[in-house]
């Protein structure tokens, strides 16, 4: 909207921005949490679905479960991760910043902590 002085001269404009980037990323997020709904549903409801096809991230409810994590790292100090066999970190607590800021932002190191964090996993059946 243009923005006038007294004699009527435009001397500047003025408007809203709108961030359809943010908009985008929500409207990602809604979908990709509705086909996780899905992919729950089916496997609980389907006799014939696959209960190893959902992921530990369809079992657990991440962010109450960062919640109680949190808590428990201010009462006792002690840092904890829950990380999925596809080595995305689901939960986080006390983290020091070389592993956050660096460690997990550098290439190099961010692939040997997963090969690391992944390491422990080996063995591991699917659906447990």
């Amino acid at each position: 909207m243009p923005l006038t002085d007294a004699g009527g001269i435009i001397t500047r404009w003025a408007g809203r921005n709108i961030y359809i980037d943010a908009r985008k990323r929500a409207e990602m997020a809604l979908r990709e949490s509705e086909q996780q709904v899905r992919r729950k549903l089916e496997a609980i409801l389907s006799p014939e679905a696959d209960l190893g096809a959902l992921e530990l991230s369809d079992s657990i409810d991440s962010n109450q479960l960062q919640k109680l994590m949190s808590a428990f790292h201010r009462l006792t100090g002690i840092s904890s991760a829950i990380i999925d066999l596809n080595g995305r970190v689901l939960v986080e607590t006390g983290w020091q910043d070389i592993c956050t800021k660096f460690h997990r932002k550098h290439p190099e190191t961010l692939k040997r902590g997963l090969e690391s964090d992944l390491e422990v996993t080996k063995g591991v059946a699917p659906g447990t």
